[in-house]
């Protein structure tokens, strides 16, 4: 499962816990809330922790507005620690600098942990004033008469407005991601919503035949779109 790491910079000064003290043996706590773009949709139940990979100072979940507050105590921080956000829905993680955060309280406001019309980073091209996402698991070879229904009822990668594209979609595709050149495509006949018709790669490029309807399975590859 692909996992999105942003490494996000927050530039503050080092000083005490308390006002103007250099006692670095106290604890300080982080505040922010979840949210996913362009909404701000706060996201409730996401694991934030103060870890280093290998040890764990501190760790809480978001709370259902999508705020949290962790606490830790600054003399057990060195620069390999960061705050770690994982939502265990989508598996979407993302680290966070606070090698920089020394004092008793910091808010970090919002954090957009991932856009909720493409939480996976997913492979995207421009078409007609839409972004589309292209899923990246290539269906198996599904009957023409299926293959609108198979991508319907995905739901999958945090999307679930997966849909059968239409000739020149799929066309757009090639010609944008030139994804005909990459092995995990393979030759031959690919889905489309036109039955009359089918669209197909193979070495030497792609391309439309007519008598779609006489392929009777072919290559399903599901997307999904926003403006």
């Amino acid at each position: 499962m692909k996992k999105l790491y942003i490494l996000l910079f927050v530039s503050v000064l080092l000083s005490g816990c308390g006002n103007g003290s250099d006692d670095f043996d106290c604890n300080f706590t982080i505040k922010g809330c979840i949210v996913t773009a362009p909404t701000n949709m706060p996201l409730s139940g996401v694991l934030v922790r103060v870890t280093n990979n290998s040890y764990t100072l501190a760790s809480t979940s978001s709370n259902i507005d999508g705020s949290f507050a962790i606490t830790v105590n600054r003399s057990e921080l060195d620069n390999s620690y960061y705050l770690s956000i994982l939502d265990p829905i989508t598996e979407v993680s993302k680290q966070v600098d606070i090698t920089g955060v020394g004092l008793s309280e910091y808010n970090f406001g919002n954090i957009t942990l991932y856009d909720s019309r493409n939480p996976y980073d997913l492979p995207t091209f421009e078409y007609n004033g839409y972004t589309y996402v292209v899923h990246p698991v290539l269906r198996d070879m599904s009957k023409y008469e299926l293959a609108q229904d198979v991508c319907e009822a995905l739901n999958d990668l945090g999307i679930s407005s997966w849909f059968l594209p239409s000739k020149d979609e799929l066309l757009e595709l090639f010609r944008t991601r030139k994804i005909y050149e990459l092995p995990q495509y393979p030759d031959g006949s690919y889905c489309i919503t036109d039955l009359s018709i089918h669209v197909y790669k193979n070495s030497e490029g792609f391309g439309t035949w007519g008598n779609g309807g006489n392929y009777k399975e072919a290559y399903v590859l599901p997307m999904s779109r926003f403006k």
